[in-house]
């Protein structure tokens, strides 16, 4: 399953859906964005507010990761309503 069906359907965060569907590891996340494990776990579980900081952004951006993670963390941190969905 992708990680927009895994972010719409369970409201899963849509960085865990991502790697997830990549198959790698938070280390490896970690790794491949230039950061320490402890900012993916702390990006995973929500502790960074909306919008992200400029540093992540800039990481994640510089990895080639989907820009629209972005954008979609800060719905699913804000809990906003996935973007065309009626609530």
């Amino acid at each position: 399953m992708d990680f927009k069906r895994r972010f719409e359907q369970a409201g899963e965060n849509p960085f865990v859906a991502w790697r997830k569907e990549q198959g790698l590891t938070r280390a490896e996340l970690a790794r491949l964005l230039g950061t320490s494990y402890n900012v993916v776990y702390s990006l995973e579980k929500g502790h960074y507010p909306a919008p992200l900081p400029e540093r992540l952004v800039y990481a994640i951006y510089k990895a080639g990761l989907p820009f629209e993670l972005i954008t979609e963390y800060t719905r699913w941190r804000r809990g906003e309503p996935k973007e065309g969905t009626v609530h």
